[in-house]
């Protein structure tokens, strides 16, 4: 028990670094609560370093509470922004540019199908194409090809 009076700041400090790695590492900076608690924890063990606060149970865990809340509300909306910043290029994967021959008509309305690789994928395209018209692919979504006529 001495040795938890005497490192009280130190623990902090380490106890504060570990929620960091623990939100970053395990959660993967998705609930910010535990980056949040870890960052006040290392300002309070810093403070009571500095002795600018006691090294007590009760003021420590109030500074504690206290930094919390003050790093949430700064903090909050910039981390949620950076969280769900999404880039929507698209993605360019192996079926783009293969070719094959239509075994029926398509057009806008009416699209076709086609196996490949063991999957029947719907086949679309803007303009109509008749059956036997060599296409390659230009996009691939889910179940869904866009050709056009090579």
């Amino acid at each position: 028990m001495n040795w938890i009076a005497n490192n009280y700041a130190t623990l902090l400090i380490f106890l504060g670094l570990l929620l960091i790695l623990l939100e970053v590492l395990v959660l993967g900076l998705s609930l910010f609560i535990l980056l949040f608690v870890g960052l006040a924890s290392i300002i309070t063990g810093l403070l009571i370093l500095l002795d600018i606060v006691p090294a007590t149970l009760p003021v420590s865990l109030t500074v504690i509470a206290m930094l919390t809340i003050i790093l949430a509300i700064l903090f909050w909306h910039p981390l949620k922004k950076i969280q769900f910043n999404q880039y929507n290029e698209p993605v360019k994967g192996d079926l783009i540019g293969a070719r094959f021959k239509l075994t029926s008509d398509i057009s806008a309305k009416k699209p076709g199908s086609h196996h490949y690789s063991g999957v029947k994928w719907s086949v679309r395209s803007e303009s109509f194409i008749s059956a036997g018209t060599e296409v390659a692919i230009v996009k691939a979504e889910v179940g869904v090809l866009t050709v056009e006529v090579v």
